[in-house]
């Protein structure tokens, strides 16, 4: 039976149609089911967590990866249909949940066709996390995908692509137009695959912070953004000018002009330049 068929099945079964509160577009393309679940099986998980499960466009395929499959659902319904076929599943917003209870597993991947109002947020969080999981294949808006994947100089560049570029390799799996997906969004989809980088930073959440700061106004010179971070955190302002000439960059450099492999590095670094006061 192909996904389209289950998909209509299923809400046949429920009774129930989309709700756009929940941003429930469901997945309805063999094509780029086959490539999500490809993806997935490739690094031989020994823990798959999918977000919104929904009516198991993926859920199905997915059962047959690991025998250790973790789902998280918003939708009552839906929550109720999976835990009754006996799957282990947690009703809660993805963006609450407490992601610490997966940390014994080695080799964790991540996998959800993602409410469009809840990607950007649930990348940044996951990078940030010190447990994070090893894998993630995660279905974005195209434009999101475009800011996520694009690099220095470009006009979508920005905190978001430095946030999740510096924690993760990111490859791009298969698009999917509004004909994947029922009902039909007005977008095109991307789905992309992220593979943990291992601890680029030692401070994730300072780093958050420092990348934040230099991004606040793109119009501003980023060593101007970033005089509010320094004086927060009892840095140097004269330490981070040199730091900026040391790697190869202007004084008058904006934020957008900066690769994620310099961030990196002038962090790393700013932070060595002297033990951080209590």
């Amino acid at each position: 039976m192909g996904v389209y068929q289950q998909v209509q099945d299923k809400l046949q079964e429920l009774q129930i149609q989309p709700k756009r509160s929940l941003g429930q577009n469901f997945l309805i393309s063999d094509n780029v089911v086959e490539k999500i679940l490809l993806t997935a099986s490739s690094h031989k998980p020994d823990l798959i967590v999918e977000i919104g499960p929904g009516l198991g466009s993926l859920t199905e395929g997915l059962i047959g990866i690991t025998k250790n499959l973790k789902l998280i659902e918003l939708d009552n319904v839906f929550f109720n249909y999976w835990k009754s076929r006996g799957l282990d599943i947690v009703e809660s917003d993805a963006l609450l949940f407490t992601w610490d209870q997966y940390k014994n597993f080695p080799n964790r991947t991540l996998v959800s066709n993602l409410p469009y109002q809840i990607s950007s947020r649930l990348v940044i969080d996951r990078s940030l996390d010190l447990d994070r999981f090893q894998n993630m294949i995660l279905m974005f808006q195209r434009e999101v995908a475009d800011r996520i994947t694009t690099k220095a100089k470009s006009k979508d560049y920005g905190f978001l692509s430095v946030i999740a570029q510096s924690f993760w390799k990111i490859k791009s799996v298969t698009d999917a137009g509004p004909q994947s997906f029922l009902p039909p969004p007005n977008v095109t989809s991307r789905v992309l695959h992220f593979q943990r980088k291992e601890n680029p930073v030692s401070n994730p959440k300072m780093f958050f912070n420092f990348i934040k700061a230099g991004f606040m106004q793109r119009r501003k010179l980023y060593l101007k953004n970033i005089k509010g971070f320094l004086l927060d955190h009892h840095f140097n302002e004269d330490v981070m000018k040199n730091l900026v000439e040391k790697h190869n960059l202007k004084l008058m450099v904006r934020a957008e002009e900066i690769t994620v492999d310099q961030y990196i590095s002038l962090f790393n670094d700013l932070l060595t330049s002297r033990d951080l006061k209590p």
